[in-house]
């Protein structure tokens, strides 16, 4: 019994010494969720909330949703800081932020959005539907210049279900488009994917 008990002792305090050598780091923060729906955080293929949620924190999208008490009620901007729609109510134009950038420094200009989105629709997957029903056709999203975006629409949409289809996570993310896996625009980076877990790391 003695030896038993020095035993559990022992593995308590082996567990307390392990603890104190794992202390999170000051600029990173865990937050615990289900994480089962999960099958893989791919920009093109996150359906499920969970997988939206970390998508949020990495990636950006033209227009956002605010949160907390007026959540989903009001358009706040993303990448794009300001944008209008044409007299028809077909075709919203949106003017990107000339100072926000990837992480690996380079700008995100028209390009990457033209691309971003067009990939969404070659790539087809599941959640393509919410894009695909009003942008059915790649050259429906044009470059106007360096930094202005034109995107087409099958019907007009008015404001609010504009920002639910291009402030949607995942199939509306923007990426950098040479990189084979897209670096980030927002003060997050992907710290790796072991387990069906991503680990995220702040870098700001």
């Amino acid at each position: 019994m003695r030896d038993k008990k020095r035993f559990f002792v022992g593995i308590g305090l082996l567990i307390l010494a392990i603890g104190g050598l794992a202390q999170t780091p000051k600029d990173v923060l865990i937050i615990g969720m289900s994480h089962e729906p999960v099958i893989d955080f791919a920009p093109a293929r996150v359906y499920e909330f969970e997988g939206a949620f970390v998508l949020e924190q990495v990636y950006d999208q033209l227009v956002n949703f605010i949160g907390g008490e007026e959540a989903f009620t009001k358009i706040e901007p993303g990448l794009a800081q300001s944008w209008e729609v044409s007299d028809d109510g077909l075709t919203w134009t949106f003017h990107l932020r000339q100072n926000a950038k990837f992480h690996s420094g380079n700008p995100v200009t028209a390009d990457a959005v033209v691309f971003s989105l067009r990939r969404s629709l070659e790539r087809h997957e599941p959640p393509i539907w919410i894009l695909e029903q009003f942008v059915p056709e790649k050259d429906m999203i044009q470059k106007v210049d360096d930094f202005t975006v034109a995107v087409t629409t099958n019907q007009p949409l008015g404001e609010m279900l504009m920002a639910a289809v291009l402030g949607y996570q995942g199939i509306c993310s923007i990426l950098e488009w040479w990189r084979p896996m897209p670096p980030p625009t927002t003060p997050m980076r992907w710290g790796g994917w072991r387990n069906t877990m991503q680990a995220l790391d702040h870098t700001s």
